[in-house]
């Protein structure tokens, strides 16, 4: 394939990308993690790194310390803070790209025209990845962390195999792995993959004749053969000597690198295992046999934000398949499969046997998302080694449009439909709030979304016995000055009441968060209720609710104060 065909395929796929990552983006309101990432940004440097270090955030501080100067440059809007996921998710393609083409140079393979197909289709899987997609699209660090996972996987293969400068790519190595584990724990599984990975490369039992293999093959013993005429013997000595070297050469370089990325996570990992003993805690949800496959499923044709649909017989095909992919990449692909295998099937039996082993499974998709890039990868790798260039491209065509009609059914439909949620019933309270009313949350999961949609206009609140912040769930996330209790209220003599409540997430809660900032209740009178329907299943309607002091009542004869909306049941 001419290059020029490849560079224009190539911005073909990033293309696609590109819009499918932009279509809708800004068209559904923060659910909760999104705005609980919001609120840890607009925190100053040194709260935030305290506060993400609580065990009640569950993840580093990388990407939100990302967002805080992102927001700083492009604002704090949903479209703003989403498009930096957008920006990692798109760089992540024609990094795939550079990482089939490392894999294909550093092991051997010298076959150019299926480590392009392969480079392809793979990211061509990646382009039309709903869960890909949907993570583009969220305020979380997903998608940052899929980046990455591919380049600390560049700049490892680089590592092993370079025979100059290799400590340049041991650096970048060590630099990303530490970057991907202050960005998501679950980094932690990819870099055991990949250490897993290099000590079966330096370590294994035939680690000196890999490396002497490539000795036979370097300038350097072809010059040796000159200088020493023909003797095979004493070149065969000086292949062993540098081979030796260059094993322990890059033995150290391991090493050191291993060590760099213990003392670089070791400030932080203190509070990991505080976070995970509080996931374990959090509430329960344990594994089921069929879990696994649903998941699974999810993470290969749809999304973590959806309800699953499809067939309990797909998932498990889906399954078996991944497991098959595993098994030839191992027997026919040589290390380049051995890598791809290992960093596909150990975060996934890790994240398995942790979840077998805790009340609180995180076999979840979105949880996937790192191993699934290996999944990917390793599918279009193994479909790159069928013999016949015109079989290969067939074969490939295959899974590439079954992907292609799962993102039209799944992610494209959800694109297009968009409920009011969050923001549909804080732009309502901002047309009919008057400036003598305050505005209050019922719990900690209505506020966050709530002060982040009524930021440029009015202060929203949540309703507390007291001020303490951890008497509440994302305690994290709250302030001091986010709270207001009923004696606050009573101070302020507000001429009305905006309540916002929503059951949502409420079987987690700490406790059950009673409305009791309506003191005394006699004194107050409904004047309006309206429900705004969120898009995520899991989260119910928001619910405004408009209460004004009966003394008011008796001295307004304005209706349209009174009553803005009718009241829906």
């Amino acid at each position: 394939m001419a290059r020029w065909i490849s560079w224009m395929l190539l911005v073909a796929i990033i293309t696609v990308a590109v819009v499918l990552r932009l279509h809708g983006i800004s068209q559904h309101s923060l659910w909760l993690d999104e705005a609980l990432s919001w609120k840890l940004q607009s925190f100053p440097l040194e709260l935030m790194l305290e506060r993400t270090g609580e065990p009640t955030t569950t993840h580093p501080p990388l990407y939100f310390l990302l967002l805080h100067f992102w927001t700083r440059t492009f604002g704090d809007s949903d479209t703003a803070m989403r498009s930096l996921s957008v920006v990692a998710s798109i760089t992540t393609i024609p990094a795939m790209y550079v990482l089939v083409k490392s894999l294909d140079a550093a092991f051997g393979t010298k076959e150019r025209e299926r480590s392009t197909t392969a480079g392809f289709v793979a990211c061509g899987f990646l382009a039309v990845s709903n869960l890909h997609i949907h993570h583009a699209q969220q305020v979380r660090g997903y998608a940052l962390a899929g980046l990455l996972t591919v380049l600390s996987s560049i700049s490892l293969v680089r590592a092993l195999t370079k025979r100059e400068r290799a400590w340049i790519d041991w650096c970048t190595y060590t630099m990303s792995v530490v970057a991907l584990c202050y960005t998501h724990n679950l980094g932690l599984f990819t870099a055991c993959a990949q250490q897993l990975f290099v000590a079966f490369y330096l370590w294994g039992p035939e680690s000196r004749t890999r490396f002497r293999t490539g000795d036979e093959q370097s300038p350097g013993l072809d010059s040796a053969r000159d200088a020493l005429g023909t003797s095979s013997t004493a070149c065969d000595a000086v292949a062993s000597k540098n081979s030796i070297a260059l094993l322990k050469a890059k033995r150290v370089g391991a090493l050191l690198a291993l060590g760099g990325l213990a003392i670089g996570y070791l400030p932080w990992i203190t509070r990991t295992l505080g976070q995970s003993q509080k996931l374990r805690s959090s509430w329960q949800r344990p594994i089921g046999f069929d879990d696994i496959a649903a998941e699974v499923g999810d993470a290969i044709t749809g999304t973590s934000a959806q309800l699953q649909t499809g067939s309990s017989v797909v998932s498990w095909i889906i399954v078996v398949g991944i497991v098959i992919v595993w098994g030839l990449l191992v027997c026919r692909c040589g290390w380049a499969g051995v890598f791809l295998a290992l960093l596909g099937a150990v975060p996934t039996g890790l994240i398995l046997a942790y979840s077998l082993n805790s009340p609180r499974s995180i076999f979840d998709a979105r949880y996937l998302t790192f191993a699934q890039i290996a999944w990917l990868l390793g599918t279009a790798w193994l479909l790159s080694r069928t013999p016949g260039r015109i079989e290969r491209i067939l074969l490939a065509l295959i899974p590439l449009s079954w992907c292609c009609f799962w993102c039209f059914e799944v992610h494209m439909s959800h694109a297009a439909i968009a409920e009011p949620g969050m923001r549909g019933a804080l732009a309502h309270v901002t047309r009919h709030r008057q400036a003598d009313e305050i505005v209050v949350a019922e719990t900690p999961f209505v506020l966050f979304g709530a002060q982040h949609y009524a930021r440029e206009h009015f202060s929203v609140r949540l309703c507390a016995d007291r001020k303490d912040r951890f008497l509440f769930n994302g305690e994290s996330q709250l302030l001091a000055t986010d709270l207001i209790t009923h004696r606050d209220i009573a101070a302020e003599s507000p001429r009305g009441i905006w309540l916002l409540t929503s059951s949502s997430y409420m079987s987690n809660a700490k406790n059950q968060f009673p409305a009791s900032c309506l003191v005394p209740k006699a004194a107050w009178q409904l004047q309006s209720s309206i429900k705004f329907r969120q898009d995520l299943y899991w989260e119910h309607a928001i619910r405004v609710h408009h209460y004004v002091w009966r003394d008011v009542l008796e001295t307004t004869t304005d209706s349209t104060v009174l009553f803005p909306l009718p009241v829906d049941d």
